[in-house]
């Protein structure tokens, strides 16, 4: 197997469930290091995650006219993926107080992680995203390799 073969084995797969400008988004900066795979609805989101094998997910907040919740809650159900890193994603404006609402209620059912990232400028938007699944996937992994701590 060729050293290129071998580095695409190894990539985290991750399913980015989000508006398509939210797909675009992701892919621009993370498809160069994690194999994506985009859903547009809830139907499809839970099909990919039944057919496949994920790392982590990311979810916009406005996904499927704002199905985040109930996927959030969809995964964290299921023993298979009850442990993987969940990470919303507010990339549109939306008034603060709700955003914190809905930070809160993501956060009680389970997300590891909220991001916003309405405010930034796309490069800064790209890295604080990059960092942000690069460091939630290590951490996850680490908890694996050491689960009684």
């Amino acid at each position: 197997m060729s050293t290129f073969g071998a580095s695409l084995t190894s990539r985290k797969h991750i399913l980015v469930a989000s508006t398509p400008d939210g797909q675009y988004r992701s892919k621009e900066a993370l498809s160069d290091e994690f194999d994506l795979k985009f859903a547009s609805t809830l139907r499809e989101a839970q099909n990919l995650l039944e057919d496949g094998h994920f790392h982590m997910v990311i979810a916009g907040v406005h996904f499927d006219d704002s199905q985040m919740f109930e996927l959030l809650h969809f995964v964290r159900s299921k023993d298979q993926w009850s442990q993987i890193p969940f990470v919303v994603i507010q990339a549109q404006d939306g008034a603060f107080e709700v955003m914190e609402s809905i930070k809160k209620v993501a956060d009680h059912l389970g997300a590891t992680g909220f991001l916003r990232l309405h405010d930034l400028t796309p490069r800064t938007a790209n890295k604080v995203l990059r960092t942000a699944v690069k460091n939630t996937l290590s951490a996850a992994e680490k908890q694996k390799q050491s689960p009684g701590k």
